[in-house]
């Protein structure tokens, strides 16, 4: 057996080299299926045993009849009804019930000095199709100033019968 000696002058001796350890990883198989069960068992147990808020009662109160708000001395008419052609023309019918083509403008002055159903009446707006939303605006606008603000808004009847 060969003797080493230690010199002072040889670097390597005092440094030897040193081996590096090796990891080692340890693999953890973690089975998923029972998490997944529980997990879907829960689920189902809420989604069964939820207890929904029964629905709210609603208490409708009727409005009064038209006759009711006449009075029994005035007969009941027709509800009035405006038609906006297309060409920017209204259709009504006046008090003596003949049908009057007229501008809006004709139409808010005839509101305006009486020939035209007055008050709380509720009115029918039938744009005819194809008419632009900024004509039934102007009209619904003038109506609003003469405070007629009970209108139901209809399609016009059609011709084919449809």
């Amino acid at each position: 057996m060969q003797h080493q000696t230690f010199s002072p002058a040889d670097p390597s001796a005092l440094n030897p080299p040193q081996e590096r350890p090796v990891r080692t990883y340890n693999r953890v198989f973690l089975d998923m299926t029972p998490m997944v069960d529980m997990a879907f068992l829960l689920l189902t147990f809420f989604m069964l045993t939820t207890v929904y808020r029964q629905p709210a009662q609603l208490s409708i109160q009727p409005g009064e009849s038209q006759t009711q708000r006449q009075g029994a001395g005035e007969p009941m008419g027709e509800t009035p009804r405006i038609s906006i052609l297309r060409d920017g023309r209204v259709v009504w019918s006046s008090r003596e019930g003949e049908q009057v083509q007229s501008s809006p403008d004709s139409l808010f002055n005839a509101m305006r000095t009486g020939q035209f159903p007055a008050g709380e009446t509720p009115l029918i707006l039938s744009p005819e199709a194809g008419v632009s939303y900024g004509q039934v605006v102007g009209v619904l606008d003038g109506l609003y100033l003469l405070n007629r603000n009970k209108i139901t808004i209809s399609p016009a009847p059609s011709d084919s019968g449809r």
